[in-house]
């Protein structure tokens, strides 16, 4: 008899079903999941210095547009000659 009972069919609940998928998922993810985060550290260290890049351009473009005020200033200053 008690032979009977465990030879017949196991049904399991979403709940168990859940937490096998999640432990397959957690010991069968280890690989990809350092990969990942080796590309999130590049992508990281990319951002910083494209944020280099465009501070060291925005200083870049501020000096320029100071020396355009300055020489707009500069020929709006000059005395103009009288057309012959």
């Amino acid at each position: 008899m008690a032979d009977d009972r465990r030879s017949g069919p196991v049904s399991l609940g979403c709940g168990t079903l859940i937490v096998i998928g999640l432990i397959v998922l957690i010991f069968s993810g280890g690989g990809r999941i350092q990969d990942l985060e080796g590309e999130l550290r590049n992508m990281r260290t990319d951002i910083n210095n494209l944020q280099a890049v465009i501070e060291t351009q925005n200083q870049s473009i501020e000096k320029q547009t100071q020396e355009i005020r300055e020489l707009k200033n500069a020929v709006g200053q000059e005395p103009k000659l009288p057309q012959p």
